[in-house]
């Protein structure tokens, strides 16, 4: 995919969003990204055409871990790393900030606008709900298991 197909990608995405597509501009590293706020949660949408020109990355920011229970909260994000979540998705943390995000990588043949939208719909909400219980109790992993196994 080439840096036009990106930019539409993000145009497409931004417009089904409802949000005004912001400037594409090169991070750091060389990789192009936009940030977006969707239901208060914040979405970076990247590509990096030198180390994966076939491959977007979006990355669903969740929040803080809880305080006094972050050991506990990183076991259940481990654990589903393992046994829950499809290939291609990551539960780490912002180098920034600590704060948990959950990374997922796609093929832009799988990456349409509409695709991309619907994924990080759900992952939006999902990261709200874990904002309530950071699925320490077992609904709450019943809740992740289910939002996450698309």
């Amino acid at each position: 995919m080439s840096m036009d197909n990106f930019e539409r990608l993000c145009k497409g995405l931004c417009d089904l969003a409802g949000v005004t597509a912001p400037d594409l501009a090169p991070g750091d590293d060389g990789a192009l990204a936009i940030e977006i706020g969707l239901k208060g949660v914040l979405v970076v949408l990247s590509y990096d055409g030198h180390r994966n020109p076939d491959r977007v990355v979006f990355a669903v920011t969740f929040g803080p871990l809880p305080d006094g229970r972050e050991l506990d909260a990183c076991r259940v994000l481990m654990t589903i790393n393992t046994h829950v979540l499809a290939s291609g998705s990551t539960f780490g943390r912002d180098p920034a900030t600590g704060d948990v995000m959950l990374a997922q990588s796609l093929a832009f043949g799988q990456a349409t606008a509409v695709d991309v939208y619907q994924r990080i719909d759900k992952l939006v909400d999902t990261a709200n709900s874990w904002r309530q219980h950071h699925f320490l109790a077992q609904a709450g992993q019943g809740i992740a298991e289910e939002a996450l196994q698309a």
